[in-house]
């Protein structure tokens, strides 16, 4: 799966949702995808994307290793565009020579999400922190598309 990687991942899902992405500068505000409906600049959300890796699980949360000073950046409540760390369970080879639908992905756990804005300030922004996300925020096709609407 080295060719595709996981940014063409979440394009390749977010298209299937009927989403369009934007890349964004990651060295900037720390997000690397904007997420609207196809055709439109607006509703949108940013997002963070993380790669699953299994040993980060811990009971019921997963363990996403960031540095701290993009914690503070997807943490701040008052920027216009909502921020999203996802932490995205890779496809398989399988699922690359499928043809992605909505149907397809209604079910399909992606990943898991949060929104930072509750989450508390890391102590010291100049190491990593590992942040909290409840392996109970499931990742859909549904749950995605459902987020960029809801704004």
């Amino acid at each position: 799966m080295a060719d595709w990687h996981l940014s063409n991942q979440v394009e390749a899902v977010a298209a299937a949702c009927g989403l369009a992405t934007v890349e964004l500068d990651v060295r900037r505000d720390d997000v690397h995808l904007g997420l609207h409906p196809a055709g439109q600049v607006v509703p949108r959300i940013d997002v963070r994307v993380h790669q699953w890796t299994d040993d980060e699980v811990h009971g019921d949360l997963y363990l996403c290793p960031l540095p701290s000073a993009a914690f503070v950046r997807l943490r701040q409540p008052d920027v216009t565009v909502p921020r999203y760390l996802v932490v995205w369970r890779p496809l398989t080879e399988g699922d690359r020579d499928r043809p992605m639908d909505i149907q397809r992905l209604e079910g399909r756990n992606l990943g898991v999400y949060a929104q930072l804005t509750s989450h508390p300030q890391p102590a010291d922004p100049a190491q990593h922190t590992a942040v909290e996300v409840a392996l109970t925020a499931v990742l859909t096709g549904t749950v995605l598309r459902n987020l960029v609407l809801s704004q």
